[in-house]
């Protein structure tokens, strides 16, 4: 008798696709007064931007928050054209906050964090629909849809000139999209049926495109395709589909994943990948092909989220339809020095300094690049420019408790004592 039950709870461990791995924990905070949130987006520093209407319609307000949301500064009278649509892009030295006017004729672009703005005639007008995207590399892309003709243009000098591209993409309404690394980019379209989508597949940006015709009944796609290194993936009500040859072929897993349809599919630096359910929070790192459970509490409250997105040190982000801001206490993801022969940080824990060995891949520019430390809130407290692969940071004015080094695509942990 104890063999057959040690038997089916063995069987019932083996069978289950999704375990529960990960805890996260979650605070929560309040996004602007009356606020309606449209989009949220983070800088290098991670300092959170929203927009939203506070009347219900356009155009957009945009406010700053450099405390994870606990207040808010209403920035949008800084701006010299009413908001349509926010982007956010940093590299080694600087971030950029782009916005785009209500009719798509005019991107501004700030460099001090929203104080000041420059303007840059698009010479485009959009009189219908339209959409403004931003590539990691810094390429600009708006999607013009006027006289009932749509067309996607690229910029790659911040808005000055415009390149409108041709082939498959000639009058496709952009319907999702995901950006990968060294020119890719996976656009999601209907096809001759208006409530269908196909795929249309890029590996240098638009120079060339590649249709993939796919007949997916979905809508609100644009936050479930993602493009990794060896993988188009994508997630819809019926499961996760995963292609290794650019779309040819496809593999499928968890049939009946999705139970919702408001759903959304990210990655983090390092590839894995997260995705929600309602209360629920699945993450994989073998690039779609498994998940387990990292949050499954319904205690949280979240509801239905209008947005699932990370920052900068890979700390998860929701927006519930009623405004409110949860954000995980514990970053998604950090590197872990024991895997390496030598150790990216140390000693750890510390008390007067830290080492850090920037060339364990951190980043691409060394030994020009910033070190990054944020406490367990998420507020940058220290920032200090690299002058050599190996820099000695002072930690000695740091409160005691545990911190985060930030430096590129890195993330690490550390405690001060």
């Amino acid at each position: 008798m104890k063999k057959v039950v040690l038997f089916f709870v063995l069987l019932s461990i083996f069978s289950t696709p999704l375990l529960a791995q990960e805890t996260l924990h979650f605070k929560r905070t309040k996004g602007p007064y009356g606020l309606q949130i449209t989009d949220i987006k983070f800088d290098s520093k991670n300092n959170i931007y929203v927009t939203g209407s506070l009347v219900n319609q356009a155009p957009l307000a945009l406010f700053k928050s450099e405390n994870n949301g606990n207040s808010w500064v209403n920035i949008t009278f800084k701006i010299p054209v009413s908001i349509k649509s926010l982007n956010v892009r940093f590299d080694s030295e600087e971030d950029y906050l782009y916005v785009i006017s209500i009719n798509y004729d005019t991107i501004c672009i700030s460099r001090d964090g929203g104080s000041s703005w420059n303007i840059i005639p698009t010479n485009l007008k959009a009189e219908y629909g339209g959409r403004f995207l931003t590539s990691p590399e810094g390429i600009l892309f708006i999607q013009n849809s006027s006289n009932n003709i749509t067309s996607l243009y690229k910029s790659d000098d911040n808005g000055k000139n415009w390149k409108k591209l041709s082939g498959i993409i000639d009058n496709k309404y952009i319907t999702g999209f995901a950006f990968g690394k060294n020119g890719k980019m996976l656009i999601m379209s209907p096809n001759n049926n208006p409530i269908y989508n196909d795929f249309i597949y890029t590996s240098n940006y638009g120079e060339t495109w590649k249709l993939i015709p796919r007949n997916i009944y979905e809508t609100g796609t644009f936050n479930k395709l993602v493009v990794l290194d060896s993988y188009i993936i994508y997630a819809m009500k019926e499961g996760v589909y995963r292609s290794s040859d650019e779309g040819s072929t496809w593999e499928s897993y968890y049939e009946g994943l999705y139970r919702e349809s408001r759903n959304y599919l990210l990655r983090n630096s390092k590839d894995e990948l997260f995705l929600n359910q309602t209360n629920s929070i699945l993450k994989s790192i073998d690039s779609g092909k498994s998940w387990f459970y990292i949050y499954d509490n319904n205690d949280l409250s979240v509801g239905n989220f209008n947005f699932f997105t990370l920052n900068q040190i890979n700390r998860l982000f929701l927006v519930n339809t009623s405004g409110m801001i949860f954000y995980s206490v514990e970053p998604l993801s950090v590197d872990n020095p024991e895997n390496d022969n030598q150790q990216f940080l140390s000693p750890n824990p510390a008390n007067d300094y830290i080492d850090i060995c920037l060339n364990k891949g951190a980043c691409s520019l060394v030994p020009i690049c910033e070190i990054r430390i944020f406490n367990v809130l998420g507020e940058c407290v220290m920032a200090k420019q690299t002058t050599s692969n190996v820099q000695r940071v002072d930690i000695s004015q740091l409160q005691p408790g545990m911190y985060f080094v930030r430096v590129g695509e890195r993330t690490e942990k550390f405690i001060k004592w």
